[in-house]
């Protein structure tokens, strides 16, 4: 029997190696990087984070719920709702503990598991149903920060009754709204 022999890398072999490392670790780091980006973050209120994890979890609660039968849920109302909460706060002047907003989120929304966030929603309607009402003044002093893909700030639009939340949707201007366009 002969001996194998191994044919040695030709030079070009060689060179494709290191280039090819290097443009995979590049984008390595590029695709890392986005995970730090405030475009995975739903909004951010007063330096508060609300994760877009956080807001699929609760509407994915709140879905399951019998109390909405199957119907989905806008993630941009749900998200406007907790946007006000601390302008809601401060219209009434005080925060419901988290024992009362739980037990209202079993009896309201027929959930058994909450979270954080969700106690948090519950926080804002039982303060909206009990009649609290940010004002344009209120709303204007938080430092709110919305994720594109749910819209846009706009605490103006809640206050003059042009719109019914604080997120408006944010159409690019090369997108026509109006029906003669169409």
């Amino acid at each position: 029997m002969g001996t194998v022999s191994r044919a040695l890398p030709t030079p070009r072999r060689v060179r494709r190696a290191p280039r090819l490392t290097a443009v995979l670790a590049a984008a390595v780091l590029a695709l890392s990087a986005c995970s730090n980006s405030p475009l995975d973050h739903a909004a951010t209120v007063n330096g508060r984070v609300i994760s877009e994890s956080e807001l699929h979890e609760v509407i994915t609660l709140l879905e399951a719920s019998p109390v909405f039968e199957g119907q989905s849920v806008s993630p941009q109302v749900v998200l406007g709702l907790l946007v006000q909460l601390p302008a809601l706060e401060q219209s009434i002047g005080g925060t419901l503990g988290d024992e009362e907003a739980a037990r209202r989120a079993r009896t309201q929304f027929q959930v058994e598991e909450t979270t954080p966030l969700l106690l948090d929603l519950v926080r804002a309607t039982a303060y909206l149903e009990g009649g609290a009402q940010a004002t344009e003044e209120q709303l204007a002093q938080l430092d709110v920060e919305i994720n594109p893909r749910y819209g846009k700030w706009d605490p103006e639009g809640l206050a003059s009754g042009e719109s019914s939340s604080v997120i408006a949707p944010d159409v690019p201007p090369w997108i026509s709204t109006d029906e003669a366009d169409s």
